[in-house]
């Protein structure tokens, strides 16, 4: 009996999902690298400064939503069923924050998310996906 943890899924991964599973890559990866590349250069103390505005507390939770967007993406690549909600939750959360700035942004990070969320749970997506356990 295969190991379902491990199995490919049955049918090709839908185009929309490769798109939103590499777009979330992206976005944490280069959020994450943005914050870090420049922590090894002749600037690092004062990049260190500026990054240490958002206090402690501020910077982990600004690179773990950046993590969770990289280990999303990845889940759903992989057909990780867990992998959707937890693009979901990321999505609210990030359109929340949205909120806090102008209502340009929230807009077009409202539509943005909307067209994500189609992709995400569309059947295709669905068929594709492992249920979560």
């Amino acid at each position: 009996m295969p190991d379902t943890a491990t199995a490919v899924p049955a049918r090709p991964r839908p185009r929309g999902l490769t798109i939103v599973g590499w777009l979330f890559i992206g976005v944490g990866s280069i959020g994450l690298l943005v914050d870090w590349l420049p922590l090894l250069t002749a600037r690092a103390a004062q990049h260190l400064a500026d990054l240490m505005v958002e206090g402690v507390a501020g910077l982990a939770l600004i690179w773990s939503v950046r993590l969770l967007a990289v280990i999303g993406g990845a889940g759903v690549l992989r057909g990780a069923g867990w992998a959707r909600p937890l693009l979901a939750v990321w999505m609210i959360f990030h359109i929340g924050v949205s909120l806090l700035h102008s209502v340009a942004q929230l807009v077009v990070h409202a539509v943005v998310f909307a067209a994500i969320t189609y992709v995400l749970f569309r059947p295709s997506s669905s068929a594709y996906l492992r249920p979560v356990d």
